[in-house]
């Protein structure tokens, strides 16, 4: 069958990955059943970037590969990895000791990146917990599962991803306990033997994918080069006085954009502002829409995609408070047009000027207000990428103030900072692009230059209103082939309201 050849003809390659001290190495000597990896629960471990052991369990062929790997490396080694088992991976085992650790979310992140494009993610991590006591207690393995994923929404998504975590208590060498060791490598090396039971459409796909990768023309360093090059686009859009130019400089850690509480503002209709923060780039863009007028929207659509020409990483839509009477009915005409567009799984909801925002009961319960106000809503939330809670109090910079209150509103705004980066680090992994978005680029690219040829301001004036005009028109044609509720909204009765 083709299940026999699959364990006759292929090795399966385990790869092990986690932080230093988690029990990696202990985990590699019980599946091989040797002593060859160095065990050390010290934080600090003098063991080999790549350590690798072939082994024999019930007639299949393994090979178990143990690294050490920061998470700044995950490209590069991961590079090296598939050079290293060209046939590819059969599982990764990510280890960890306790609640997952910041690094660690972010070390799984990129490794899921790095090995998803298979579209086999569910079989190919598991979640090897280790050092937990009560490991033969099924309640309390379920109990600390459930608390993985109360921990937050990251650690929630990880745990959902893999779908299976595999709970060991692995005594050290000189203990001597040879049958709990064994009892262990049997439970393990028998999940990861049913986990991939019929599963040779699974396989064949990974090593598809590792081929891939190797045949990649680009070498370890220019791949980590245009990771870091890569550069995040951030759309932030909101009703005007929402807090939109506040979070713009509270992102860029700049006070470039006017900040203003009320409900008319006099910032530009469109700013963009570029960044960095730990290695990475961010462009964010500030836009002001009037959905009420058709022709200025779809110009302001033309717009952004001629400004990021990549796509966007993520759009920022900022609420200050309970849905207003005003957003409520936006989302009312324009919801199921948002989610034909699949634009929402690329949206965070930014909830601004939220006091407790530090305070995790607070704003769960607050999210669960933000359903209640209609259905639409709840199926945005539900489906967008999260919702933040932030606190961005104003500074006083130009004219001064007391000097307390802007150093305690300073915090709130680093803070804050600190949540919604942290957040868009795991979420900017990839772009959002309509089908259209390249060729309308390009045909907008020509409009700006066929702008940029007059001399004369009065036939400038009119090649700009032929462009916005051109321009909205082309961009309504393709949007309503790509997304068609758009056809069905009734702009002048939205404009009416």
């Amino acid at each position: 069958t083709p299940v026999t050849m699959l364990s006759n003809t292929y090795v399966k390659n385990l790869l092990i990955v986690g932080r230093t001290g988690v029990g990696k190495s202990t985990l590699a000597n019980i599946l091989s059943d040797t002593y060859d990896f160095k065990e050390s629960e010290e934080s600090v471990s003098n063991t080999r970037n790549f350590q690798k052991k072939h082994f024999e369990w019930k007639g299949t062929e393994y090979c178990v590969i143990d690294t050490r790997i920061a998470k700044k490396e995950v490209l590069y080694k991961m590079a090296e990895i598939i050079n290293m088992i060209p046939e590819g991976i059969i599982q990764v085992l990510f280890v960890i000791d306790r609640k997952f650790t910041t690094e660690e979310i972010e070390m799984f992140q990129l490794f899921k990146n790095a090995i998803s494009e298979s579209g086999n993610i569910n079989y190919t991590i598991t979640i090897v917990r280790t050092k937990f006591r009560d490991f033969k207690d099924k309640h309390k393995c379920k109990k600390d599962k459930e608390d993985l994923c109360k921990e937050n929404e990251a650690t929630s998504k990880i745990v959902e991803s893999c779908k299976c975590i595999i709970y060991v208590d692995i005594p050290p060498i000189n203990i001597h306990d040879n049958r709990e060791r064994d009892q262990l490598r049997n439970m393990l090396l028998g999940h990861l033997e049913k986990v991939h039971r019929n599963k040779l459409g699974t396989w064949n796909k990974i090593i598809k994918q590792a081929k891939l990768l190797v045949s990649l023309p680009l070498n370890f360093n220019e791949r980590i080069t245009l990771e870091r090059n890569k550069i995040r686009n951030l759309l932030i859009v909101g009703l005007t006085g929402g807090g939109k130019s506040t979070l713009v400089n509270v992102l860029s850690n700049t006070y470039d954009f006017e900040e203003n509480e009320d409900s008319v503002s006099n910032t530009r209709d469109f700013w963009k502002k570029y960044f960095e923060w730990k290695g990475m780039r961010f462009c964010v863009i500030d836009v002001r829409v009037d959905l009420t007028k058709k022709k200025l929207l779809y110009s302001k659509i033309g717009e952004v995609i001629y400004s990021i020409p990549e796509g966007i990483s993520q759009v920022l839509f900022v609420v200050d408070k309970r849905f207003t009477s005003e957003e409520l009915e936006t989302f009312k005409v324009f919801g199921k047009a948002i989610l034909e567009s699949g634009i929402v799984e690329y949206t965070t909801i930014v909830r601004t000027k939220f006091g407790n925002f530090e305070n995790k009961y607070e704003y769960e319960r607050d999210k669960k207000e933000l359903c209640k106000e209609n259905e639409i809503i709840a199926k945005i939330v539900e489906s967008c990428r999260g919702v933040i809670y932030v606190d961005n109090p104003p500074i006083n910079i130009h004219n001064g103030g007391d000097q307390k209150a802007i150093r305690i509103n300073k915090k709130r705004r680093e803070k804050s900072r600190a949540i919604l980066l942290n957040h868009l680090k795991t979420t900017c992994q990839k772009y959002y692009k309509l089908k259209v978005w390249d060729k309308l680029h390009a045909n907008i690219t020509s409009y700006m230059k066929d702008m940029k040829v007059t001399e004369s301001v009065k036939s400038a004036s009119k090649i700009t209103s032929n462009t916005e005009n051109n321009l909205a028109k082309e961009v309504e044609l393709h949007l309503n082939l790509e997304v068609p509720t758009l056809i069905k909204i009734n702009f002048e009765s939205y404009c009416a309201y």
